[in-house]
Protein backbone atom coordinates (compact mmCIF):
# COMPACT_ATOMS: atom_id res chain seq x y z
CA UNK A 1 0.00 0.00 0.00
CA UNK A 2 1.62 4.00 -0.75
CA UNK A 3 1.20 6.65 1.25
CA UNK A 4 -1.76 7.93 -1.12
CA UNK A 5 -3.77 5.28 -0.85
CA UNK A 6 -6.74 6.08 2.03
CA UNK A 7 -7.44 2.79 3.94
CA UNK A 8 -10.06 1.79 6.51
CA UNK A 9 -10.19 -1.15 8.24
CA UNK A 10 -13.28 -3.15 8.72
CA UNK A 11 -13.62 -5.34 11.74
CA UNK A 12 -11.05 -6.38 13.88
CA UNK A 13 -9.53 -9.82 15.15
CA UNK A 14 -6.94 -10.32 17.96
CA UNK A 15 -6.05 -6.77 17.26
CA UNK A 16 -4.95 -6.88 14.43
CA UNK A 17 -6.88 -4.07 12.62
CA UNK A 18 -6.31 -1.64 15.69
CA UNK A 19 -2.72 -2.49 15.89
CA UNK A 20 -2.32 -1.49 11.99
CA UNK A 21 -4.24 1.51 12.15
CA UNK A 22 -1.94 2.46 15.02
CA UNK A 23 1.02 2.26 12.75
CA UNK A 24 -0.22 3.67 10.19
CA UNK A 25 -1.65 6.83 12.32
CA UNK A 26 1.72 7.34 13.55
CA UNK A 27 3.59 7.78 10.07
CA UNK A 28 0.98 10.66 9.01
CA UNK A 29 -1.50 8.23 7.34
CA UNK A 30 -5.11 8.92 7.28
CA UNK A 31 -6.50 5.66 8.27
CA UNK A 32 -9.22 4.29 10.60
CA UNK A 33 -10.98 1.01 11.84
CA UNK A 34 -14.93 0.62 11.88
CA UNK A 35 -15.71 -2.47 14.26
CA UNK A 36 -18.30 -4.95 13.52
CA UNK A 37 -21.85 -4.72 15.34
CA UNK A 38 -21.15 -8.07 17.11
CA UNK A 39 -18.43 -6.34 19.23
CA UNK A 40 -20.74 -3.86 20.45
CA UNK A 41 -23.49 -6.34 21.58
CA UNK A 42 -24.98 -7.36 18.59
CA UNK A 43 -27.99 -5.56 18.74
CA UNK A 44 -29.89 -3.56 16.18
CA UNK A 45 -28.51 -0.44 17.16
CA UNK A 46 -25.17 -1.37 17.03
CA UNK A 47 -25.55 -2.75 13.28
CA UNK A 48 -27.12 0.83 12.27
CA UNK A 49 -24.34 2.70 13.99
CA UNK A 50 -21.78 0.25 12.14
CA UNK A 51 -23.79 0.55 9.04
CA UNK A 52 -23.55 4.56 9.29
CA UNK A 53 -19.56 4.48 10.25
CA UNK A 54 -19.19 2.88 7.09
CA UNK A 55 -21.18 5.31 5.41
CA UNK A 56 -19.57 8.12 6.31
CA UNK A 57 -16.14 6.20 5.49
CA UNK A 58 -16.82 5.46 2.15
CA UNK A 59 -16.65 9.12 0.26
CA UNK A 60 -13.04 9.00 1.76
CA UNK A 61 -11.89 5.15 1.34
CA UNK A 62 -10.11 3.75 -1.71
CA UNK A 63 -9.29 0.47 -0.17
CA UNK A 64 -11.30 -1.74 2.60
CA UNK A 65 -9.05 -3.89 4.38
CA UNK A 66 -11.70 -6.65 5.72
CA UNK A 67 -9.73 -8.42 8.90
CA UNK A 68 -11.81 -11.31 8.94
CA UNK A 69 -12.71 -14.44 6.50
CA UNK A 70 -15.92 -14.41 5.67
CA UNK A 71 -16.96 -11.03 6.24
CA UNK A 72 -15.89 -9.14 2.86
CA UNK A 73 -19.83 -8.98 1.85
CA UNK A 74 -19.45 -5.36 3.54
CA UNK A 75 -16.59 -4.20 0.96
CA UNK A 76 -19.21 -5.11 -1.34
CA UNK A 77 -22.94 -3.85 -2.03
CA UNK A 78 -23.68 -0.75 -1.73
CA UNK A 79 -20.19 0.37 -0.16
CA UNK A 80 -18.47 -1.42 -2.60
CA UNK A 81 -14.56 -0.76 -2.99
CA UNK A 82 -11.91 -2.24 -3.99
CA UNK A 83 -10.76 -4.73 -0.54
CA UNK A 84 -7.70 -5.98 0.96
CA UNK A 85 -8.09 -9.57 2.97
CA UNK A 86 -6.42 -11.05 6.05
CA UNK A 87 -6.96 -14.20 7.27
CA UNK A 88 -6.66 -15.41 10.44
CA UNK A 89 -5.77 -19.34 11.84
CA UNK A 90 -9.47 -20.44 11.84
CA UNK A 91 -10.37 -18.92 8.71
CA UNK A 92 -7.65 -20.80 6.61
CA UNK A 93 -7.24 -24.28 9.00
CA UNK A 94 -10.99 -24.47 9.34
CA UNK A 95 -13.42 -22.43 8.02
CA UNK A 96 -12.13 -22.71 4.40
CA UNK A 97 -12.42 -26.36 4.60
CA UNK A 98 -15.88 -27.02 5.92
CA UNK A 99 -19.19 -26.81 3.55
CA UNK A 100 -21.18 -24.18 5.01
CA UNK A 101 -18.31 -21.52 4.61
CA UNK A 102 -16.74 -22.68 2.03
CA UNK A 103 -18.71 -21.09 -0.41
CA UNK A 104 -18.44 -17.48 1.54
CA UNK A 105 -14.54 -17.77 2.30
CA UNK A 106 -13.62 -18.67 -1.31
CA UNK A 107 -15.86 -15.45 -2.61
CA UNK A 108 -14.32 -13.56 -0.51
CA UNK A 109 -10.45 -14.63 -0.87
CA UNK A 110 -11.24 -14.39 -5.21
CA UNK A 111 -12.67 -10.63 -5.03
CA UNK A 112 -9.89 -9.55 -2.83
CA UNK A 113 -7.15 -7.83 -4.57
CA UNK A 114 -5.09 -8.93 -2.17
CA UNK A 115 -4.83 -11.63 0.78
CA UNK A 116 -2.30 -11.65 3.54
CA UNK A 117 -2.32 -14.25 6.35
CA UNK A 118 -1.18 -13.77 10.27
CA UNK A 119 1.14 -15.95 11.16
CA UNK A 120 4.09 -18.13 9.11
CA UNK A 121 2.63 -21.93 9.84
CA UNK A 122 -0.58 -20.52 7.52
CA UNK A 123 1.27 -20.64 4.66
CA UNK A 124 0.98 -23.80 3.28
CA UNK A 125 -3.00 -23.29 3.27
CA UNK A 126 -3.09 -19.80 2.33
CA UNK A 127 -1.19 -20.31 -1.06
CA UNK A 128 -3.22 -23.43 -1.95
CA UNK A 129 -6.39 -21.05 -1.71
CA UNK A 130 -4.59 -18.15 -3.47
CA UNK A 131 -1.21 -18.12 -4.76
CA UNK A 132 0.10 -15.16 -4.26
CA UNK A 133 -0.68 -14.86 -0.45
CA UNK A 134 1.72 -13.41 1.52
CA UNK A 135 2.53 -13.33 5.50
CA UNK A 136 1.95 -10.50 7.08
CA UNK A 137 3.84 -9.30 10.01
CA UNK A 138 2.29 -6.99 12.65
CA UNK A 139 4.36 -3.85 13.87
CA UNK A 140 5.85 -3.96 17.48
CA UNK A 141 7.03 -0.92 19.00
CA UNK A 142 10.04 -1.47 20.64
CA UNK A 143 9.17 0.88 23.74
CA UNK A 144 5.83 -0.52 24.70
CA UNK A 145 7.45 -3.95 25.36
CA UNK A 146 7.62 -5.10 29.06
CA UNK A 147 11.09 -4.36 30.24
CA UNK A 148 13.36 -7.80 30.86
CA UNK A 149 13.93 -8.54 34.26
CA UNK A 150 16.17 -12.03 34.75
CA UNK A 151 14.67 -14.48 36.61
CA UNK A 152 16.70 -16.97 39.05
CA UNK A 153 14.99 -19.22 37.44
CA UNK A 154 13.88 -20.43 34.31
CA UNK A 155 10.84 -19.26 33.17
CA UNK A 156 7.84 -20.57 30.66
CA UNK A 157 4.75 -18.61 29.10
CA UNK A 158 2.14 -20.08 27.17
CA UNK A 159 -0.12 -17.21 25.46
CA UNK A 160 -2.81 -19.60 23.84
CA UNK A 161 -5.89 -20.63 24.09
CA UNK A 162 -6.33 -24.58 23.42
CA UNK A 163 -8.97 -25.27 20.98
CA UNK A 164 -7.89 -27.49 18.17
CA UNK A 165 -9.07 -23.89 15.26
CA UNK A 166 -5.83 -21.73 17.49
CA UNK A 167 -3.63 -25.26 17.09
CA UNK A 168 -4.26 -25.87 20.52
CA UNK A 169 -3.46 -29.64 19.96
CA UNK A 170 0.11 -28.47 18.87
CA UNK A 171 0.87 -26.16 21.84
CA UNK A 172 -0.46 -28.59 24.36
CA UNK A 173 2.12 -31.05 22.92
CA UNK A 174 4.84 -28.38 22.73
CA UNK A 175 3.77 -27.44 26.77
CA UNK A 176 4.25 -31.01 27.75
CA UNK A 177 8.06 -30.87 26.08
CA UNK A 178 8.77 -27.93 27.90
CA UNK A 179 8.11 -29.26 31.21
CA UNK A 180 10.08 -32.12 30.42
CA UNK A 181 12.87 -30.31 28.79
CA UNK A 182 13.23 -28.11 32.00
CA UNK A 183 12.87 -31.21 33.93
CA UNK A 184 15.24 -31.38 36.97
CA UNK A 185 16.64 -27.12 36.57
CA UNK A 186 14.65 -25.96 39.34
CA UNK A 187 10.98 -25.83 37.75
CA UNK A 188 8.65 -26.93 39.64
CA UNK A 189 4.85 -27.47 37.76
CA UNK A 190 2.18 -28.87 39.27
CA UNK A 191 -1.71 -28.72 38.49
CA UNK A 192 -5.19 -29.19 38.99
CA UNK A 193 -7.86 -30.20 37.15
CA UNK A 194 -11.67 -31.93 37.60
CA UNK A 195 -11.53 -33.42 34.04
CA UNK A 196 -9.91 -36.86 33.83
CA UNK A 197 -10.03 -36.51 30.00
CA UNK A 198 -8.03 -33.38 29.91
CA UNK A 199 -5.72 -35.14 32.07
CA UNK A 200 -5.68 -37.74 29.62
CA UNK A 201 -5.32 -35.90 26.70
CA UNK A 202 -1.86 -34.23 28.36
CA UNK A 203 -0.47 -37.69 29.79
CA UNK A 204 -0.68 -38.99 25.81
CA UNK A 205 2.00 -35.65 24.68
CA UNK A 206 5.39 -36.65 24.79
CA UNK A 207 6.84 -35.32 28.26
CA UNK A 208 3.50 -34.88 29.52
CA UNK A 209 3.41 -37.79 32.38
CA UNK A 210 5.89 -35.24 33.58
CA UNK A 211 3.40 -33.01 34.95
CA UNK A 212 1.82 -33.57 37.95
CA UNK A 213 -1.72 -33.15 37.96
CA UNK A 214 -4.34 -33.82 40.94
CA UNK A 215 -7.70 -34.86 39.96
CA UNK A 216 -9.88 -32.50 41.88
CA UNK A 217 -12.01 -29.03 42.74
CA UNK A 218 -9.70 -25.78 42.75
CA UNK A 219 -11.93 -24.57 45.26
CA UNK A 220 -10.43 -27.05 47.85
CA UNK A 221 -7.82 -29.68 46.37
CA UNK A 222 -4.32 -29.28 47.70
CA UNK A 223 -1.27 -29.96 46.00
CA UNK A 224 2.08 -30.61 48.24
CA UNK A 225 4.51 -27.72 48.31
CA UNK A 226 4.34 -24.00 48.15
CA UNK A 227 4.69 -21.78 45.20
CA UNK A 228 5.62 -18.56 43.55
CA UNK A 229 3.05 -18.28 41.19
CA UNK A 230 -0.52 -19.94 40.93
CA UNK A 231 -2.52 -18.71 37.66
CA UNK A 232 -6.28 -19.40 36.17
CA UNK A 233 -6.91 -18.10 32.57
CA UNK A 234 -9.25 -17.69 29.96
CA UNK A 235 -12.52 -17.21 32.26
CA UNK A 236 -12.44 -19.81 34.55
CA UNK A 237 -13.16 -18.42 37.30
CA UNK A 238 -16.78 -18.34 36.12
CA UNK A 239 -16.64 -21.55 36.58
CA UNK A 240 -17.27 -21.73 39.25
CA UNK A 241 -21.35 -20.76 39.51
CA UNK A 242 -21.44 -19.47 43.56
CA UNK A 243 -19.79 -16.46 44.66
CA UNK A 244 -18.90 -19.00 47.91
CA UNK A 245 -17.15 -21.25 45.89
CA UNK A 246 -15.24 -18.43 43.84
CA UNK A 247 -14.25 -16.80 47.54
CA UNK A 248 -12.76 -20.34 48.18
CA UNK A 249 -10.80 -20.12 45.34
CA UNK A 250 -9.03 -17.33 46.24
CA UNK A 251 -8.27 -18.64 49.67
CA UNK A 252 -6.94 -22.45 48.20
CA UNK A 253 -4.81 -20.25 45.33
CA UNK A 254 -3.18 -17.85 48.90
CA UNK A 255 -2.54 -20.99 50.30
CA UNK A 256 -0.57 -22.72 47.77
CA UNK A 257 1.92 -19.39 47.55
CA UNK A 258 4.91 -18.96 49.29
CA UNK A 259 5.23 -15.10 50.98
CA UNK A 260 6.03 -12.94 47.84
CA UNK A 261 3.96 -15.41 45.29
CA UNK A 262 1.53 -14.20 43.03
CA UNK A 263 -2.07 -15.23 42.13
CA UNK A 264 -3.27 -14.21 38.15
CA UNK A 265 -6.61 -14.31 36.93
CA UNK A 266 -7.50 -13.65 33.17
CA UNK A 267 -11.00 -13.14 32.75
CA UNK A 268 -13.34 -10.50 30.26
CA UNK A 269 -15.48 -7.76 32.00
CA UNK A 270 -19.35 -8.49 32.27
CA UNK A 271 -21.06 -8.14 28.53
CA UNK A 272 -24.00 -7.10 31.05
CA UNK A 273 -23.12 -3.48 31.54
CA UNK A 274 -23.66 -2.98 27.60
CA UNK A 275 -27.11 -4.21 28.32
CA UNK A 276 -30.09 -1.53 28.57
CA UNK A 277 -32.38 -2.53 32.22
CA UNK A 278 -34.70 -4.68 30.48
CA UNK A 279 -32.34 -6.37 29.10
CA UNK A 280 -31.05 -9.51 29.94
CA UNK A 281 -29.22 -10.87 26.68
CA UNK A 282 -26.36 -10.13 24.15
CA UNK A 283 -25.01 -11.54 21.08
CA UNK A 284 -21.29 -11.87 20.82
CA UNK A 285 -20.91 -13.77 17.57
CA UNK A 286 -23.20 -14.53 14.71
CA UNK A 287 -21.96 -16.74 11.72
CA UNK A 288 -23.50 -18.67 9.22
CA UNK A 289 -22.56 -21.99 11.34
CA UNK A 290 -22.62 -20.82 14.72
CA UNK A 291 -24.60 -18.24 16.80
CA UNK A 292 -23.53 -17.46 20.41
CA UNK A 293 -25.80 -15.13 23.11
CA UNK A 294 -24.77 -14.69 26.41
CA UNK A 295 -27.98 -14.68 29.00
CA UNK A 296 -27.52 -12.14 32.27
CA UNK A 297 -28.88 -12.23 35.60
CA UNK A 298 -28.29 -9.15 37.20
CA UNK A 299 -29.67 -9.80 40.64
CA UNK A 300 -27.44 -13.37 40.36
CA UNK A 301 -24.83 -12.62 38.54
CA UNK A 302 -25.08 -15.86 36.89
CA UNK A 303 -25.24 -16.33 32.96
CA UNK A 304 -25.81 -18.95 30.60
CA UNK A 305 -23.77 -18.63 27.06
CA UNK A 306 -25.70 -20.70 24.64
CA UNK A 307 -24.17 -21.52 21.44
CA UNK A 308 -26.12 -22.60 18.51
CA UNK A 309 -24.26 -24.84 16.25
CA UNK A 310 -25.83 -25.37 12.64
CA UNK A 311 -26.28 -29.32 11.70
CA UNK A 312 -25.67 -30.65 7.91
CA UNK A 313 -29.61 -30.91 7.61
CA UNK A 314 -29.85 -26.99 8.31
CA UNK A 315 -31.06 -27.17 12.28
CA UNK A 316 -29.67 -26.21 14.64
CA UNK A 317 -27.77 -27.86 18.10
CA UNK A 318 -28.24 -25.74 21.09
CA UNK A 319 -25.56 -26.24 23.61
CA UNK A 320 -25.57 -24.02 27.15
CA UNK A 321 -23.40 -23.30 29.61
CA UNK A 322 -23.49 -21.67 33.23
CA UNK A 323 -21.05 -19.24 34.75
CA UNK A 324 -20.93 -16.66 37.33
CA UNK A 325 -19.72 -13.30 36.01
CA UNK A 326 -17.72 -11.31 37.95
CA UNK A 327 -16.39 -7.71 37.72
CA UNK A 328 -12.62 -6.70 38.65
CA UNK A 329 -13.97 -4.24 41.81
CA UNK A 330 -15.79 -8.16 43.65
CA UNK A 331 -12.17 -10.38 42.69
CA UNK A 332 -10.57 -7.42 44.81
CA UNK A 333 -12.46 -7.63 47.37
CA UNK A 334 -12.47 -11.52 47.04
CA UNK A 335 -8.38 -11.37 47.14
CA UNK A 336 -8.32 -9.38 50.45
CA UNK A 337 -10.14 -11.72 52.12
CA UNK A 338 -7.59 -14.10 50.75
CA UNK A 339 -4.97 -11.98 52.59
CA UNK A 340 -3.75 -11.23 49.01
CA UNK A 341 -3.26 -7.50 47.35
CA UNK A 342 -3.53 -5.89 43.95
CA UNK A 343 -0.26 -5.68 42.69
CA UNK A 344 -0.87 -5.04 38.90
CA UNK A 345 -4.07 -5.13 36.20
CA UNK A 346 -3.85 -4.84 32.85
CA UNK A 347 -6.24 -4.89 29.87
CA UNK A 348 -4.10 -8.30 28.27
CA UNK A 349 -1.26 -9.85 28.42
CA UNK A 350 0.68 -7.26 26.57
CA UNK A 351 0.59 -5.20 29.67
CA UNK A 352 -2.21 -2.72 27.73
CA UNK A 353 -3.37 -0.37 30.58
CA UNK A 354 -6.72 -1.41 31.92
CA UNK A 355 -9.41 1.28 31.51
CA UNK A 356 -13.40 1.46 31.82
CA UNK A 357 -13.89 0.60 27.95
CA UNK A 358 -11.25 -2.74 28.28
CA UNK A 359 -13.03 -5.76 27.23
CA UNK A 360 -10.88 -8.38 29.62
CA UNK A 361 -8.26 -8.02 32.27
CA UNK A 362 -4.72 -9.94 33.28
CA UNK A 363 -4.89 -9.48 37.36
CA UNK A 364 -2.17 -9.73 39.46
CA UNK A 365 -2.60 -10.25 43.58
CA UNK A 366 0.17 -10.95 45.12
CA UNK A 367 0.97 -12.60 48.91
CA UNK A 368 2.75 -10.13 51.64
CA UNK A 369 6.20 -10.97 52.01
CA UNK A 370 6.18 -12.67 56.27
CA UNK A 371 8.38 -9.28 57.05
CA UNK A 372 5.50 -7.31 55.73
CA UNK A 373 2.23 -9.00 56.78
Amino acid sequence: MSDQIRVTQLFDCADVGKTIVTAAVSQGKPWKIIQGPWTRGGTKAAYYRFRLEQAAAYPRTQLWHVNMGGRAKWARGVFSRPYALTLHGTDIRENYWQDQHHAMMKGDIDGAGHVWYMTPDLREKAESVRADAQYLPIPVNPEELPAWNRASKPRVFFPSRWDASKGGDALLQTAAEVVSAVAGRGVDVSGIDLSTAMVEQLRAKPGGDAVPVVIGDMTTTRVDGDFDLVYLVFNTIGNLTEQDDQVACFGNAAAHLRPGGAFVIETGVPGARSLAPTESFRVFHHGDAHVGIDEYDPATQRMFSHHYLRQADGSYLRRSLPFRYTWPAELDLMARLAGLRLRERWADWSRTPFTATSDAHVSVWEKPAADAA
